[in-house]
Formats: structure tokens, sequence, C-alpha cells
């Protein structure tokens, strides 16, 4: 390769896409503060080339970089080059600490971690890709892609068409393309929600025209509404599913959907299909000549209803559509995800990666909990709202239609059973009423019991406020004190002074002064007992942080006694030493001759 092909501008300049590899041009702020020296660019991105090729190329290049060096310091800074592209880690160990680029060694290590993770993604590959099937295929897309750069440069593309895409522009391009999923996720959970209450609301106000006997045209355009609105959620469902399959192959790096396509995942998709697939069915209509009016036959089942002695049942016949009706609420559980992927903490990317570093998903139960703990009160009462006016529209639509079970009273009955009095004034004849009147009283008493917490936790006092009040009661008991142990003194001085009179008058006072006394006395143990409890209670509030303050630097203190004893041992030790030495000296001077 001749040096032609590598510095091909006169003025010193790298050619455009030299300047596009190396980061002479590109307008990202990470790439301006790079030294714009060539072999700090050749060192820079040396982990972007493939160490399998031949490092020839690589002298050859060096030594055009440098042309003003003799051949000698070409070739030494050829083989240090060598040495650094070889061995990523050392490149940088050599260099003076002021020719060190910080960008390029944390650009090394995150490459050489990140470098580790290409070798496992070829394992998750299809079994026909070889290793060298997919080398030919990186030097292919980088061919295409420095060919769409620039077309008029044939030499310093044989150059570039032996080097891989970088690793930063691959990661940027997935989370990209992972950013769009998550909005489209979003996009079409939004869109199958708003689906599924548009079929319930739907299917709310055929069954009301139903029963009131309107003109029955208005029951097949709904029907045929309703149905409609049901495949478009059906695909919004499988839309749904397959973004989030898009979304672990992007994760996981995977090129086939079925490797991330789990048991699980096909039995969630399953099972809301079915859930979403039920929608009444459109009657059979017909127009009667004599009466010149249109009705409805609908298809008809056996229905068991309880007789008003209690005792006895009966089979009547109720319409299928009003059992597929109820069972439409069963959509609203793309209320909770709405809730999940629409909350603040989802959105948030730093509360996302807070929450994945404390093992924590971020899912319908734990935003629950969040707004539970934020807004407690708000929560119970919208959940008993809602839930108030879906239980009374299906014990209304089990218990048919006479008089009365119309919603003002079925709104009545649930309530009453919600809060468990129960007058029994409404009471269900089928045995799907009796169901729904069970689950909304275990509903109604676990409601009851959160709001009962969630009251008394307003109304527990605070630590501060704890702490205000410890405080004012100690200031009282304090003052209570000293005023009855001035009262103890007081009559204790007034029995002194009577205990010598010598009338009957005298005598009367000093047995009031000494039943004063013992009173004051047993005043004075008492409160000296509640100061105690006092200081106990005040004891359980005492800061943690405060707590761990003083332990510290109570530690602290003895360590640093303990080293002041030991550095005292050591010195003896030595003074020790030094007189042993010193008595041996004398006793070999005392026995050698003068």
């Amino acid at each position: 390769m001749s040096n032609k092909s590598v510095v091909k501008n006169t003025s010193g300049q790298l050619s455009r896409p030299q300047q596009v590899l190396f980061g002479g041009k590109t307008p990202s702020a990470d790439y301006d503060d790079i030294d714009k020296s060539p072999g700090r660019n050749v060192r820079y991105f040396s982990l972007a080339l493939d160490k399998d090729e031949n490092p020839a190329a690589y002298s050859e290049e060096l030594e055009a970089e440098l042309p003003g060096s003799s051949s000698k310091e070409n070739c030494n800074s050829v083989e240090t080059e060598r040495q650094s592209l070889s061995s990523p880690t050392l490149g940088t160990a050599h260099l003076h600490p002021e020719e060190r680029n910080p960008l390029y060694e944390v650009s090394n290590e995150y490459m050489r971690i990140i470098g580790g993770q290409q070798v496992f993604k070829s394992l998750l590959k299809k079994h026909s890709d070889s290793r060298q099937s997919l080398r030919n295929k990186a030097s292919n897309a980088t061919d295409l892609a420095l060919k769409s750069i620039n077309e008029a440069e044939p030499e310093s593309r044989t150059f570039f068409s032996d080097t891989k895409l970088s690793l930063e522009s691959d990661w940027t391009a997935r989370l990209r393309r992972r950013k769009m999923l998550f909005y489209r996720r979003i996009r079409i959970n939004d869109y199958c929600f708003l689906l599924a209450l548009v079929g319930i609301g739907v299917v709310v106000i055929e069954n009301e025209f139903h029963n009131t006997a309107y003109f029955s045209i208005l029951s097949i355009v709904c029907n045929c509404i309703s149905m409609g609105v049901t495949v478009a959620l059906i695909v919004g469902i499988v839309l749904y599913h397959s973004t989030q399959i898009q979304i672990s192959l992007n994760r996981t790096g995977a090129d086939d959907w079925r490797v991330a396509l789990t048991t699980g995942q096909i039995i969630q998709l399953a099972t809301e299909i079915v859930i979403c697939s039920v929608v009444p069915l459109p009657g059979l209509y017909f127009i009667e000549t004599v009466q010149c009016e249109m009705l409805s036959a609908d298809i008809m089942i056996d229905w068991t209803v309880v007789k008003e002695d209690r005792l006895t049942t009966e089979s009547v016949k109720a319409p299928l559509n009003a059992i597929l009706s109820v069972l439409m609420v069963c959509r609203l559980y793309l209320l909770g995800r709405f809730m999940a992927l629409r909350s603040k903490q989802f959105q948030d990317a730093a509360t996302r990666s807070i929450a994945a570093l404390n093992r924590i998903t971020v899912d319908f139960a734990f935003i629950l909990k969040s707004l539970m703990y934020e807004n407690p009160i708000k929560v119970l009462l919208l959940f008993t709202g809602v839930l108030w006016l879906v239980m009374a529209w299906m014990f209304r639509q089990f218990n048919g239609n006479h008089d009365e079970y119309l919603y003002s009273n079925s709104i009545w009955f649930v309530i009453i059973t919600f809060l468990s009095i129960g007058y029994g004034d409404v009471t269900p004849t089928t045995y799907c009423g009796r169901g729904v009147s069970i689950t909304t009283g275990i509903i109604g008493a676990g409601v009851s019991s959160a709001l009962i917490a969630v009251i008394s936790r307003q109304m527990e006092l605070t630590r501060a406020e704890k702490q205000v009040n410890n405080f004012m009661s100690e200031s009282k008991l304090s003052r209570q004190c000293k005023n009855i142990a001035a009262k103890v003194l007081q009559n204790r001085w007034f029995i002194h002074r009577y205990s010598h009179g010598k009338s009957s008058h005298d005598a009367i006072k000093l047995r009031n002064y000494q039943k004063k006394f013992l009173l004051a006395i047993n005043d004075f143990k008492r409160v000296k007992w509640e100061q105690r409890k006092t200081s106990e209670e005040g004891n359980a509030l005492v800061d943690v942080a405060k707590m761990q303050k003083t332990m510290h630097e109570a530690v602290f203190d003895m360590k640093k006694t303990q080293e002041v004893i030991l550095n005292r041992i050591e010195s003896l030790c030595k003074t020790i030493q030094l007189l042993n030495s010193a008595g041996n000296q004398l006793a070999s001077n005392a026995r050698s001759p003068p």
C-alpha cells in the first residue's frame, strides 16, 4: 500500500472517510476533545480494527502518517504502535503523563469490556453463519458505508475495507432503535386501551337500547361497531407483543425472533387474545309483517333463578349477549398496563436504571404501591367509585330487567354490600348475582382495611412531632419536680416549727403539715417515675445517624489509643534491646583481660 493511499492531501489534513472514522469532522462533543494527531487517532481506534488482520498494513500506514521522521524512528514508532495494537491495555503505559489521552483510556476500557460481549453474540446468531461469514459481512457493511460517504476515492476505500464498523456507532443505533420501540409500545398500548373502553361503552349502550325496546337498527349498528373494535383490539394486542419481542431482540443482540419468544409470552398472548375476543354476537333480526316493527331474536340459554320463597329454583331463558357483555369487563386489565407504561417511574430512564440496579421491576405492582404511598386517599376513592359502577352494572345484567333491579337499586345494593351493612331490601335472584355480591363484599373488606391503615398512618405523629411533645413533657415534669421539692422543704420547715408548740392549735397544724409532707414525697416519687419513662421514650427517638456518628467517633478514638499503646510498646521493646546489648557489651569487656 502506498503512502498516497493513506495521506492524500498535501496540507496534512485527513480525507473525508478518514475524518469520519477518526473523528475529524464528527459533530459529537466527545470527538471534539480528541487530539487530532494521526498517531493518537490510530491508537484510539485500534480496538475497532480486527487484530487478526495483517499488521504490515498498519506499519505502512503509520510510516505514511510520520513523513518528517527518519526511517529508524519510523520503525521504532511502528513497532511501538504495533505493540499498542496487539496489547491495548499497555498502549499508554509507556507514555509520558502529559502525552496520555484520558478519553482514549476510558474508551479503551469501554471497548475492551463491550468487545468481550461480541464473542457471546455469535451464539445468538443463526447456525449457518460461521465466524468467517460474519467477518465478511462486517467488511461488506464497511465497504457500503464508505462508498456512500465518498465514491470519488477508491484508493482510500481499500484501506477501510479491512476495518470493522465502530462499536460506538453500533451501540448508538441499537439505543436509538430501543428508544423508538419503547415509544411504539406505549402508543400501541394507548390505542389498545382506548379500543377496549370504546368496545365496553358501545356494548353498554347496545344493552340499554335492547332493554328499552328502541329501534333495533341501533342494536345492529352497535354490534357491528363492537365487532370491528374487537378485531382492531386483537390486532393491537398482537402488535404490542411483537414490539415486545423486538425489544428483547434488541437487548440480547439475537437476530431470530424465536430466540426471544418464550413459553410464558405465548401463553400470555393466547390468554389476552381469548379475553379480548369475547364480544356479543349480532342477533337474528327480522320484520314482523303484522305489526311492521323491527324485533330481535337473541340466542337464549337456560338460566337458573331463585324464587321468592328462597327454597326452590326455576329455569328461565336468558340472552347470551348479556353474559358476553359482562365478560367484556375483563378487558379492563389493560388499565394496569396503561398505568405502568404511562407512569413517571417507567418513563424516567434514571428511575428504571436505579430500579434495575436494585433488582426491582417497574411493573404495575410497583406503580400501584408507589401511588398508594404518595396519594392513598385518591387511589382508594377512584378505585371504589369505578368498582361500584362496574359491579352495579354486572349485578343488573345478571338479575334481569325487572323494575326492582333498576340501575339505582343495583348501585344501592352494591354500596351496602361493599360497606358490609346489608339491609336485605334488594337481594340477588341468580347464582351469578350472588357471586357478584360475594366478590363485592370481599373487595369492600379489603378496601376498608386499607383505608383504616392509611388513616392510622396519616394520624401517626412524625419523628419531629414526637420529639417536640417529648421535649414539652420533659420541661413540664422538671417544673413539677422543682415545685414538689420546694413543697417538701416547706412542709419539713413547718413540721420543725410546730413540733415545739405547747398549744393544741400547734398540734393540729403539725398533723396537717405532716400529712402534706407525706403527700409531697409521694408526688415527688411519681414525678421522678414519669421522668424516667419519658427519658426512655426519648431514647427510642434518637436519630440513627447521630448514634452512628457517635459510635464512629468512639471507635476512632479507641483505634487511636491502640496505636499510641502499640507505639509505646515498640519503643519499650527497642529500649530493652538496647539495654540488653549494652549489658552484654559490658559483660564482655569485664571478662576480657586488661
